[in-house]
């Protein structure tokens, strides 16, 4: 793929991730409402910078130590 695709892809993953170890129910990547720019991918990632240090703010060594079951955003 290209640059601009990988870069949707690290965007997608960051969200994804972050809502994994928030508890939100997965629902697929919204591929219809993700940027295309740069500056848009650029503006999602700063977006995600507050939830981010707010979730690691929240961990303690039981949320560290718990098992988060991976699967694929297919399910």
């Amino acid at each position: 793929g290209s640059l601009r695709k990988i870069c949707r892809h690290l965007v997608q993953g960051d969200v994804t991730w972050l809502g994994r170890a928030s508890g939100r129910v997965e629902t697929g990547w919204d591929e219809a409402n993700r940027a295309t720019t740069i500056d848009g991918l650029a503006k999602e990632l700063a977006e995600l910078v507050g939830p981010r240090d707010a979730l690691l703010a929240s961990l303690t060594p039981e949320k560290l130590a718990a098992e988060q079951v991976y699967r694929d955003s297919r399910g």
